[in-house]
C-alpha cells in the first residue's frame, strides 16, 4: 500500500505454484519493476507453500534451493 516503490534494493521474490498467498507476491513484484527497480521473479512449479520446510530430498525442493542460491549469488557475488 505504500504509494511509492521507488529508490530500493533488488528483490528476488519467489512463488510457488500452490499458495494463497502467490498472487500477492507476484503483484508485488510487478509494482517493484513499474517502479524501477531490479526484480527478479520466479514462479516454481507444483511447490506448496512452506516448501522450504520439506526434506531436500525431495528434488522440487533441492531445484529450488538451487534456484535461490543461483539468484542470491547474482545480486551479492560468490561467497
Amino acid at each position: 500500500h505504500c504509494p511509492d516503490l521507488s529508490g530500493l534494493a533488488p528483490a528476488i521474490v519467489v512463488t510457488v505454484e500452490n499458495d494463497p498467498l502467490r498472487d500477492d507476491g507476484e503483484h508485488y513484484a510487478l509494482a517493484l519493476a513499474r517502479a524501477g527497480n531490479a526484480v527478479s521473479l520466479q514462479r516454481l512449479p507444483g511447490l506448496a507453500h512452506g516448501f522450504m520446510f520439506l526434506p531436500v530430498t525431495d528434488p522440487a525442493v533441492s531445484a529450488a534451493y538451487d534456484l535461490l542460491g543461483a539468484r542470491v549469488t547474482r545480486y551479492f557475488g560468490a561467497a
